[in-house]
Parts: C-alpha cells; structure tokens; sequence
C-alpha cells in the first residue's frame, strides 16, 4: 500500500454496501403528503438507502403520489414507473 501511494497512485476507501428498503430506487414525490413533510420523506428515503429524486428522470424507479398531485404523475403514468401511494409508503418504511 505504501509502495502504491509513493509511486503517486491515490487510494480511494470503498463505500459502505447501502442497505435498506429503498437501496437503489430512485424515488421521486408529487403532490401533499398529510402525513410526513417533504423534508422528512425525502430524509427517510434517504435513510433507507434510497435517492430522491426531485424531478422525474429516466432513472426514476418510484413515484410516490400526494394530494393534487401535478404534472410529474401524469408523466410516471405514462412511462409506465411504479407509482405508490402515500399509504403504501409508510407501509413499506414501517412508518405506518
């Protein structure tokens, strides 16, 4: 290691594994949750292992639906992207 690092080659440590419900989804919200804030969904996603996504992109995998929500549902929808509603979240992140 030592004789890596003299001959100017940097060592990068690897990440921890991500674990958790959402490990790998990209995760996306629309509308208003009742229930959890933005701030605090996005934090749990997050938590569990999961990448918020604000907007809809080629790499989202889940959209989660609020009340009145807007444009970005109508978008999942027709691309085909898994959609959960508010209830169905809680319920996978044991949150309900």
């Amino acid at each position: 290691m030592k004789n890596l690092e003299k001959a100017g080659i940097e060592l990068i440590p690897l990440k921890e594994k991500v674990r958790g419900v959402l490990a790998g989804f990209n995760v996306c919200l629309t509308g208003t949750l009742s229930s959890i804030s933005r701030q605090r969904a996005k934090e749990v996603i997050e938590n569990e292992g999961g990448h918020f996504n604000s907007e809809i992109t080629s790499s989202t995998n889940i959209v989660v639906v609020g009340a009145n929500p807007g444009s970005k549902y109508q978008k999942a929808r027709e691309r085909g992207m898994e959609i959960w509603d508010e209830e169905k979240f809680l319920r996978k992140l044991s949150l309900k």
